[in-house]
């Protein structure tokens, strides 16, 4: 993480065959966008600045897993998502989402990363 530089990384692509664009620094509310700087805002819980270097929403996308159903109980379904190793889960917090379903409907949702104090099964 940031040893390379421009150059380096096109001698590289030379060497090996492949082709290499390099992109001039964006700049954003006096900040240099990077991926590094877009991981650190998800990490810490700052969607809303995130999604703007970003230019559109932070998106997950994975497995819903199977609950306790304890939401159709109380007349609100939920989903559990599963996620796979090295996908970048914002902070512990709740949020404001959008859920697409593969049927194409769309839902705003309240989401909760994190712990569930209140939740056992019994």
């Amino acid at each position: 993480k940031g040893e390379g530089t421009t150059e380096r990384l096109k001698e590289y692509c030379r060497e090996k065959g492949i082709g290499c664009d390099v992109i001039p620094e964006v700049r954003l509310d006096g900040v240099t966008v990077s991926s590094t700087i877009i991981r650190s805002l998800l990490l810490e819980g700052d969607i809303i600045r995130a999604n703007r270097l970003l230019g559109h929403p932070h998106s997950l996308i994975d497995t819903v897993g199977h609950g306790y159903r304890l939401g159709v109980k109380l007349g609100t379904p939920t989903i559990n998502m599963q996620f796979s190793q090295g996908v970048l889960v914002p902070r512990h917090g709740v949020y404001v989402t959008k859920v697409f379903l593969e049927n194409g409907e769309e839902h705003i949702a309240v989401t909760n990363i994190g712990v569930r104090p209140t939740v056992r099964q019994e």
